[in-house]
Parts: C-alpha cells; sequence; structure tokens
C-alpha cells in the first residue's frame, strides 16, 4: 500500500478517535509516526472536539410507551 493511502487511513482512524495502538495494529504503521503525525497535522487531532458517543437511540422524555 502506497504511503500517501496509509496516512490518510491514519488520518480517517484518528478522526474517528482511534486509539494510536489500534490504528497501528490495523495499518501496520509505527506509533511513533503515527505520534509524529499528530503532532505535525494541522487539524491537530488530539485537539479537537471530542464527539459524543454513540450508543443507540436517544430516548426522550415523553417519548411512546410511558406512561
Amino acid at each position: 500500500m502506497a504511503k500517501a493511502l496509509q496516512y490518510a487511513q491514519v488520518d480517517e482512524l484518528l478522526g474517528e478517535r482511534n486509539s494510536q495502538r489500534s490504528i497501528a495494529r490495523v495499518t501496520g504503521i509505527s506509533r511513533v509516526t503515527i505520534a509524529s503525525r499528530i503532532k505535525k497535522s494541522a487539524s491537530g487531532f488530539a485537539g479537537a472536539p471530542a464527539l459524543a458517543p454513540q450508543k443507540g437511540p436517544e430516548k426522550g422524555v415523553g417519548s411512546a410507551g410511558a406512561g
């Protein structure tokens, strides 16, 4: 796999909030390289706002079936 494609995959996995260790396992790129990529990235993955965890359907107050 070309390095550009590997780095694109690393960037995508970082955006999905995967750990450096899991990214290293999936891509075959060393954790040190991934850490360097985070430091050098213009978007700053480490400082990006955290996305809300997706745990399933939302249960709102007053939803059907309550009562």
